[in-house]
């Protein structure tokens, strides 16, 4: 595999060069700033020690594995993941090709979350986990990026579900930190759910100089269940985006699409998603829906909830809604002896739990950040 492995990076080095920095001439960039994260200096990486965790990551390097059976190199099925992300141009699948590469894989059913944390200290660093659920596997995972100091980071997640596999990722940004200290993390997700399997994903983001999600998904068989969404906040001039791409190959099956934003000060906020159905795919079942909060006139939020429909006997909807809290609400909650600014934070804390329903085991820590980063 490991001439194969040169092969992939050295395609991937060519297409970035090919590709050069991104720019708002890109329909999947119109939105994002990069000027800021071009012109970003670097903190100094440093050690962290941490063991409270099955897999520690440091600046893209595994530190430490309670994992049996965990792979550091790919096999044949890998490198063709790999392939294809190149082919689709992600930059940050292809700056991660020759990355630190870790191999996952599930059997049976799972009595305690899988725990794996990546902290991002400074410098340039990039990451590949490839997680495999086999045949009717079972399990929760966690994962968390937690940033120290202004670093530069590409990473790349490709979860697999076969076919009778479950499993839930709950996936947090940023945690206690304040924008100032995340520098730029370009992350690219790509899930694939078989026959039977069902895949949830959810992500608690915080913006940073640039915070870009790019998730990917194929179902790929009659009832593959697909459910994305989660939380984000934005605060001071940091920004944060999410790209998501749901492709229903086939009929029988079912997606969902739930992301709520909040954006305060100056920030900037997006959600660029589409719900693609191939001919053929008869019953498919797919919502997808961004709700989003504007907190203060600075704050900048783009919604862009898509269709692209190849068959007529399909279940699909979506929509955005951006707006401020509702004054109504806040009355109401003031008849019943709130003060202004309790009623407010209410509403906004209610709107950030609901985001965040679908976590398991990270659900209370990821509310808890976000509420913090808002002040509430």
């Amino acid at each position: 595999m490991a001439d194969t492995l040169t092969a992939l990076a050295t395609q991937a080095t060519e297409r970035l060069a090919q590709l050069g920095a991104p720019d708002t001439k890109s329909e999947d960039w119109r939105y994002v700033k990069w000027k800021p994260a071009a012109e970003l200096e670097l903190a100094a990486s440093h050690a962290i020690t941490d063991t409270d965790a099955d897999i520690v990551i440091v600046d893209g390097a595994l530190t430490s594995s309670a994992i049996d059976g965990m792979r550091t190199s790919p096999t044949a099925a890998d490198c063709e993941r790999i392939a294809t992300a190149i082919a689709s141009g992600e930059r940050a699948d292809l700056a991660s090709v020759d990355a630190t590469f870790i191999g996952i894989e599930l059997r049976g059913v799972r009595a305690t979350p899988l725990r794996i944390v990546h902290h991002l200290t400074g410098g340039e660093s990039a990451l590949r986990i490839h997680i495999l659920a086999a045949p009717g596997a079972v399990a929760d995972l966690t994962i968390e990026t937690r940033h120290h100091g202004l670093a530069r980071c590409s990473s790349a997640l490709n979860v697999v579900c076969e076919g009778g596999a479950a499993v839930r990722i709950d996936e947090m940004e940023g945690g206690a930190t304040t924008p100032e200290t995340i520098g730029v993390h370009l992350a690219s997700k790509r899930l694939e759910v078989q026959r039977d399997a069902s895949l949830r994903l959810t992500t608690a983001l915080t913006g940073g100089t640039l915070v870009r999600h790019t998730t990917i998904g194929d179902l790929l068989d009659e009832n593959a269940e697909l459910i994305v969404g989660g939380a984000t906040v934005t605060t001071g001039t940091s920004q944060a985006h999410h790209l998501v791409r749901l492709n229903h190959r086939v009929g029988k099956a079912r997606s969902r699409q739930n992301f709520k934003t909040i954006a305060d000060d100056r920030s900037l906020a997006t959600f660029d998603g589409i719900i693609h159905v191939d001919a053929g795919a008869d019953e498919t079942d797919a919502m997808q829906q961004s709700n989003n909060l504007q907190l203060s006139p600075g704050a900048r939020i783009v919604a862009r909830p898509q269709l692209d429909i190849h068959t007529d006997e399909v279940i699909a909807s979506h929509g955005a809604t951006i707006g401020q809290p509702d004054p109504e609400e806040q009355r109401y909650l003031r008849t019943r002896g709130l003060d202004a600014d309790t009623a407010r934070s209410l509403i906004v804390g209610g709107f950030i739990i609901a985001g965040l329903a679908g976590m398991g085991s990270l659900r209370e820590r990821a509310q808890a950040a976000l509420l913090r980063l808002l002040g509430i």
